[in-house]
């Protein structure tokens, strides 16, 4: 049996805390990317936490990953706050937020 390992296309951390989900990683190997692949996982994410009774989901992103920032305002998340140095100095990060409407 010398079947190759399944390639590993995107994987997601995130812990969740009662009503509130704080998503840490979104992570997609590079041959996916700009596929859809990233988009399909936030969504699933999204969907799974609804179904567990979750009403926000909060993430940090740093201000200059522009690729990131588009991603996860097509999936709904609004920027709501931005804290200057916060991964290094002259690195911002920006605060996102997706609420769910019918929370």
């Amino acid at each position: 049996m010398d079947e190759a390992p399944a390639a590993l296309a995107a994987y997601a951390v995130y812990v969740r805390q009662k009503g509130l989900a704080l998503l840490h990683k979104i992570c997609v190997a590079e041959p996916y990317r700009r596929k859809g692949a990233g988009q399909r996982l936030v969504q699933y994410i999204q969907q799974r936490l609804q179904k567990e009774g979750c009403q926000c989901i909060q993430l940090w992103v740093d201000k200059n990953r522009e690729p990131a920032r588009r991603l996860y305002l097509r999936c709904g998340f609004l920027e709501r706050e931005e804290v200057p140095d916060y991964y290094a100095p002259g690195r911002t990060g920006i605060r996102m937020v997706y609420e769910y409407r019918n929370a």
